[in-house]
């Protein structure tokens, strides 16, 4: 333990150096800890608090941990919140990011993803959400599309399919309705024309042989599909 000599050449008593510590009586001044500081006119060594740190022989006050960092009650270094967890309660824990949030290493805050990805608890980077699926619960879970919807990779939402067109769960494209059939049920099912009926391709209703749609209705058609 490093120590300094208490007493001069004249056989008086000189006063402990700043960061050192002496009981009465003493001969010899005791440096105080790293962890900890001088107070009380060189009398007593103080634990820092949580929060804080210090080095050997330091006085009267501890430093405060930088943002992203915490440390321990006594501590003479501070550790860097991991990723996927943020600093809190003044420098003293590294708590979670929550789902749908993530972190990187020494960090204060958590960051929200950006629409269509997600994340579990203590992430430190976005997943994106499959083609078929989209976001949910504050980007924390990737939903399959119902049937008759599709999506791309990276959706919050999941779109219709198009008159005449028809998906299933978790589809990343419409089909459409093949020879002789029409869509029906939320574009989610071709239904096959009945007999005496015909269609045009892509169409959601059947039309009776030997009849045909007008331009009106060809045009209207049309748009639903393209």
């Amino acid at each position: 333990m490093f120590r300094r000599i208490l007493l001069n050449r004249k056989g008086t008593c000189n006063k402990c150096p700043i960061g050192y510590i002496s009981g009465s009586g003493s001969s010899e001044c005791v440096i105080c800890q790293a962890g900890t500081y001088g107070i009380n006119y060189n009398t007593l060594c103080k634990n820092c608090s949580a929060g804080y740190y210090s080095k050997a022989g330091s006085h009267n006050d501890c430093l405060p941990c930088p943002s992203g960092y915490i440390s321990e009650a006594g501590s003479e270094k501070y550790v860097i919140c991991p990723a996927g967890t943020y600093e809190t309660n003044y420098n003293t824990l590294c708590k979670n990011c929550s789902a749908g949030y993530y972190s990187k290493a020494g960090s204060h805050t958590c960051s929200s993803f950006p629409s269509g990805y997600i994340s579990e608890t203590t992430s430190d980077k976005c997943v994106i959400c499959p083609a078929g699926t989209y976001d949910i619960n504050y980007n924390s879970q990737c939903k399959n599309c119902s049937e008759g919807y599709y999506s791309k990779a990276g959706s919050h939402t999941c779109s219709p399919c198009p008159s005449g067109y028809i998906s299933e769960a978790g589809s990343d494209k419409c089909e459409i309705c093949s020879a002789g059939a029409y869509k029906t049920n939320y574009n989610s099912q071709c239904k096959k024309c009945s007999d005496n009926y015909h269609f045009i391709s892509g169409s959601s209703f059947c039309f009776k042989r030997g009849e045909y749609p007008s331009i009106c209705c060809i045009w209207l058609l049309l748009f639903t599909i393209f």
